[in-house]
């Protein structure tokens, strides 16, 4: 077996550019969820979905909001979000709720994601 200097270079891999678009693009979303990962971090936009048609949607807020939600904050983006659900938010298992005669919107605190179901 021959034998091999410890001072010598390993050969280095050439990227070719579609690695190296698709490698940057993998680091920054790992920067991304990282910095997103944790408890204490804002928010300026929120993510719909719509239960007709399967839609989702993300919407720029007019304010930036602190994740987890408190109250104040989900009732803006519930304000904001274009769905038509409105009545007092409730804290349940992770998430702002309004449950109406016709209409469920949820909000996760920790995301801002936002749930909207109208029947009718």
């Amino acid at each position: 077996m021959p034998a091999r200097s410890v001072l010598s270079p390993e050969p280095h891999a050439v990227l070719h550019p579609a690695s190296s678009w698709a490698a940057g693009v993998s680091a920054a979303a790992l920067i991304l969820i990282s910095a997103c990962s944790g408890s204490d971090s804002t928010s300026v936009a929120a993510w719909i979905e719509m239960e007709s048609g399967g839609l989702t949607i993300r919407i720029i807020l007019s304010r930036p909001v602190d994740l987890p939600l408190d109250k104040d904050d989900a009732a803006l983006i519930m304000t904001e979000c274009g769905c038509p659900c409105r009545g007092d938010l409730e804290y349940v298992r992770g998430s702002w709720q309004y449950v109406g005669e016709q209409c469920l919107i949820r909000i996760e605190a920790d995301t801002g994601y936002v749930y909207c179901h109208t029947t009718g």
